[in-house]
């Protein structure tokens, strides 16, 4: 069977796959075994990318922006590199961001352009309602490319629309890397600029790195322990967990009040029930998401105890 593509996909496909384009993203580089990125356009946060589609159609956009290139660290191409996808398609129109609603895709395809003609290397699907979209290769070097098209079943409402990924990979060798931190990349629609533009790039990133205090790209119950020992000490913690930036109050401000405190633990123990299927390494997640609720206010009370000792304000 014949699949027809769109005029979008044909085109960015040509650019792509000619090696015309090679577009801005995450620069990375390897250090004690541990890939680190950085936001070649970087705004609230070194793990923030963003970037403007542009438009091809009401219902279709694209970009060839939102890749990776490694900078330092790296033998390749006998050292291996992938993305992986971390969790649904978020989108803001200045407020709260939701996931995208059914009838919009976000396709993601990845290309080695070090050739003519390119190679695709693989291609992933991102809706509002894709916990785990999967993963592709990259080839990592400076041809390398992500194309990116966002389409829909009607006209595409304005605002900005964003996702996390890690980059993972092995050494020539087969010994893995420490994969990166969860990086986001918020695109927006062409027609939508000022004020809102800045509070919905805020709100996409803040969703896409929501309560995951341990940075493995979930959230469940192992976030809680996590959350209670970086109260304990927030500048380690950023520290030791990349959490550098505005990452921090994405991650652990949960209830949107400026500022990481005990008072979030509650509301991550709200958040973890409307997970649903994202609690992936959490055995029989409905009783242990009960099981957690029911001891919150001895969290709390262990997390201010700690927290006092911390400032000396109670024997130890």
């Amino acid at each position: 069977m014949k699949v027809a593509l769109s005029a979008t996909s044909v085109l960015l496909a040509t650019m792509l796959m000619c090696g015309s384009a090679s577009g801005h993203g995450f620069g990375l580089s390897l250090v004690d075994n541990t890939i680190h990125a950085a936001s070649e356009v970087p705004t609230i946060s070194p793990h923030l990318f963003t970037e403007q589609f542009d438009s091809s159609s009401a219902t279709e956009v694209f970009s060839d922006h939102g890749g990776v290139e490694a900078d330092s660290g790296f033998n390749l191409p006998s050292d291996r590199l992938s993305v992986e996808f971390l969790g649904p398609l978020w989108y803001s129109g200045g407020g709260a961001a939701v996931h995208a609603v059914a009838g919009f895709t976000l396709n993601a395809t990845s290309y080695d352009t070090s050739v003519v003609p390119s190679t695709v290397l693989g291609t992933v699907n991102i809706t509002g309602s894709t916990p785990s979209p999967g993963s592709f290769p990259v080839a990592g070097n400076d041809d390398h490319s992500i194309g990116w098209i966002l389409s829909g079943s009607s006209a595409i409402p304005a605002g900005v629309y964003g996702f996390a990924y890690r980059v993972t990979g092995t050494s020539g060798g087969g010994t893995p890397f420490e994969s990166s931190v969860p990086l986001v990349v918020a695109f927006n629609t062409p027609d939508f600029t000022g004020a809102d533009l800045t509070s919905a790039q805020q709100a996409v990133f803040n969703s896409a790195l929501e309560g995951d205090f341990n940075r493995d790209g979930k959230l469940d119950a192992a976030d809680i322990q996590e959350m209670l020992g970086a109260l304990s000490d927030l500048d380690a913690y950023q520290s030791t967990h990349d959490a550098l930036g505005g990452d921090m109050l994405a991650i652990g401000d949960i209830d949107r009040d400026g500022a990481v405190t005990n008072l979030d633990i509650q509301a991550l123990l709200n958040l973890l029930p409307s997970t649903g299927s994202a609690l992936q390494s959490v055995p029989e997640p409905r009783s242990s998401v009960l099981a957690v609720s029911a001891i919150a206010p001895c969290l709390l009370s262990i997390a201010v105890l700690t927290l006092n000792r911390k400032r000396g304000l109670c024997p130890k």
